[in-house]
């Protein structure tokens, strides 16, 4: 099991606990830590027996950890929709019972996984209620709020904010010692970069300079995860490096990846995006000039799917697939494929601009210096 320094303070504190419901609490967190790092027969075992415990509603802040814990192991395992049901009870039960601590916490991990569920108002919602109630000495709230709020203001293309987002998520992460939660950070800058890129790519070139230092965050964010044995991101990771390795025209390099994944099916977003890797798939092989195997990909592929994805996930397929159908002279489905394309663009400017209205009450230098 990877160490952390993190992990280690929760362990130590569970065994010099005398009281059983801090010492539930803890191990309710350390549950949670399991399931950020990948362990997920460890965080599983540890909720058990939680459950077994606690089960009779001994203690109501147990109860409400547990549910944070479930939460995150739902999220970080499948990252399934369910986990934000799970962690919209334990917020609900954190403020209905006036816990400030336990209604940042829930707080900000309910912002954390709207916001990659694509659900702007409930993320900014769960991101007042936490930057409300939040201490200072609350770095795991901290941490994962202003990381959420770095994501968003990148996918909101204000990434000068962002970035200040993401330093407050830095700090506090190191004081932690949460190395889950610095890998995300690590992870997460690289690939909303990469993927805001992926985006500029479809109107124009992306600078040289850009590409090679977005390679190299990329590249970092995957020798960190090996380095400190995180497993839940490796899904992530990958899509990553193949969204770099296109836009460093390395076609080849991202077929061999986006072939594993498109084999394995693994989640890379709570919102189903299969279709994503294989659009990027088909251009990474018609671009290798493997243009039988990138037909075949093509024809197979269904339109009607694709719409079900969110706009900027449409933008970068739609993209894909016109240009691997166009290079394997299948014009009729390049022409549905640019239809798609100019709609998308579309949808994902109102998305960007709304986004951004959502966030205008985080973006100041006060709001930022609360954390």
């Amino acid at each position: 099991m990877p160490k952390s320094p993190y992990i280690d303070r929760l362990r130590e504190g569970i065994a010099q606990a005398e009281d059983p419901a801090a010492r539930g609490l803890r191990r309710a967190q350390l549950a949670a830590g399991y399931a950020r790092l990948g362990e997920f027969d460890a965080a599983e075992e540890e909720i058990s027996g939680l459950r077994a415990e606690f089960g009779d509603g001994r203690s109501g802040r147990v109860s409400i950890m547990i549910m944070c814990a479930e939460a995150q192991l739902i999220y970080y395992k499948n990252l399934g929709e369910k986990a934000r049901d799970r962690m919209m009870r334990a917020q609900l039960l954190s403020v209905a019972g006036r816990d400030a601590e336990l209604s940042a916490i829930t707080s900000a991990w309910l912002a954390h996984i709207c916001f990659n569920l694509h659900r702007h108002e409930e993320m900014t919602r769960s991101a007042k209620t936490c930057l409300d109630t939040i201490s200072v000495q609350d770095h795991e709230a901290a941490s994962r709020l202003a990381l959420t709020l770095g994501d968003a203001f990148y996918a909101a293309e204000q990434p000068n904010v962002g970035n200040r987002w993401y330093s407050k998520a830095h700090e506090h992460a190191v004081k932690l010692g949460d190395h889950s939660t610095i890998g995300a950070l690590t992870y997460n800058r690289a690939a909303m970069g990469t993927f805001i890129a992926r985006l500029q790519s479809v109107d124009g070139p992306v600078d040289s300079a850009a590409i090679s230092r977005l390679t190299g965050e990329v590249r970092t964010a995957v020798n960190y995860q090996a380095i400190a044995q995180l497993a839940s991101l490796k899904a992530l990771l990958d899509y990553s490096q193949a969204s770099a390795a296109i836009l460093a025209g390395q076609f080849s390099d991202a077929a061999t990846i986006l072939e594993r994944m498109v084999a394995d099916k693994p989640s890379t977003s709570p919102i189903e995006r299969h279709i994503v890797l294989q659009c990027d798939l088909a251009l990474s092989l018609a671009k290798s000039n493997q243009l039988d195997a990138a037909a075949t990909l093509v024809r197979a592929l269904s339109l009607d799917h694709l719409v079900k994805c969110t706009p900027d996930d449409q933008v970068v397929a739609s993209s894909a697939l016109a240009s691997a159908a166009a290079l394997c002279g299948l014009r009729d489905i390049q022409t549905a494929a640019s239809d798609l394309l100019a709609r998308a663009k579309q949808e994902h400017r109102a998305a960007v601009a709304a986004l951004r209205q959502s966030l205008a009450a985080f973006g100041d230098a006060a709001t930022i210096a609360r954390l």
